[in-house]
């Protein structure tokens, strides 16, 4: 199935370095929960994000699971 063609389930965090450890986990465990027939759209707002925190984030988009990463600073 395409996954364009999925019903669309937007998630929204925000976070920070000291939080970052906190929401990896948290989007781990969506994941392995998720129901297969959504794709799911995860926005996360951030100020003072490593570009290795991103990066560690970025790495858990799955096929039906869309990271966006949004600085607001």
């Amino acid at each position: 199935m395409n996954n364009i063609s999925l019903p669309i389930v937007p998630i929204f965090y925000a976070t920070d370095d000291n939080y970052a450890h906190y929401l990896i986990v948290s989007l781990t465990s969506l994941i392995n929960h998720a129901n297969p027939n959504d794709h799911y759209h995860v926005h996360i707002l951030y100020q003072k994000l490593s570009p290795n925190n991103q990066q560690l984030l970025r790495q858990l988009t799955r096929p039906n699971l869309t990271i966006y990463l949004d600085s607001n600073a």
